[in-house]
This record gives structure tokens, C-alpha cells and sequence, in this order.
């Protein structure tokens, strides 16, 4: 995920991110059944967008479920920008097929724009 974020920082192609409503139909859609999501967070492009924030300033934090485990259980990530609110907090087992459907969603977008153009 975090190759993904650091690409997505160079802000080159921002509208190829997806823009779809966070509805209950697309959160499924990307995987993810038992992440929590901020509500003000009202489309994939404003989570990528304070996702990319957030990592770029190192404002997230991998929790241990319990707290003495030694696994990575869910990742929390954090808007500095707004008090260090949550924006998301990751079931670690939907992170990397978030990070695929993103990633498959920005590359159809640039094909297609590539070949519309």
C-alpha cells in the first residue's frame, strides 16, 4: 500500500482517481466490510487524498489486537491537518485488496485515457 501512496503523492494524475460516492455498494466493492471510515469522508478520491496526506507525514499507527500480540491487526491513519482525527481505520485484512482494486481502477483510468487521447 505504501508504493501505491507514494505514487499517488506526486498529485501527477489526480483525476484518474476514482471518484466514487462512499456508499455501502462501493465500500464493498473495494473490500471493505469491516474497516471503519471517517463520515466525512464522502468519496474513494477524498480517502486517497488524506491517505496520501496522512502517510506523507507518518501520521498512522499499526495496532496489535490484543495489545501484546506480535501480528499487525488493524492500521489506523490519521488527519493531521484536522486534530488527528481518524480518516481510516484498516481490518489488515483488507488493506491489500483495497490497494489492488485502486490500483486496478487508476491504471484502467490512465489506459483509457491514453487511449482517448
Amino acid at each position: 500500500m505504501a508504493y501505491l501512496l507514494i505514487f499517488l503523492a506526486k498529485q501527477r494524475h489526480p483525476s484518474h482517481i476514482p471518484n466514487d460516492k462512499l456508499v455501502d455498494k462501493i465500500k464493498n466493492e473495494y473490500g471493505l466490510f469491516k474497516s471503519t471510515i471517517s463520515p466525512e469522508i464522502k468519496s474513494i478520491r477524498d480517502l486517497i487524498t488524506k491517505l496520501r496526506n496522512s502517510t506523507a507525514h507518518f501520521d498512522l499507527e499499526c495496532l496489535s489486537l490484543p495489545e501484546d500480540s506480535k501480528t499487525i491487526d488493524r492500521v489506523q491513519f490519521m488527519d493531521i491537518e484536522n486534530n488527528h482525527s481518524l480518516i481510516i481505520e484498516f481490518d489488515s485484512s483488507e488493506l491489500l485488496s483495497f490497494t489492488k482494486k485502486i490500483a486496478e481502477k487508476i491504471i484502467s483510468n490512465l489506459d483509457e485515457h491514453k487511449y482517448n487521447n
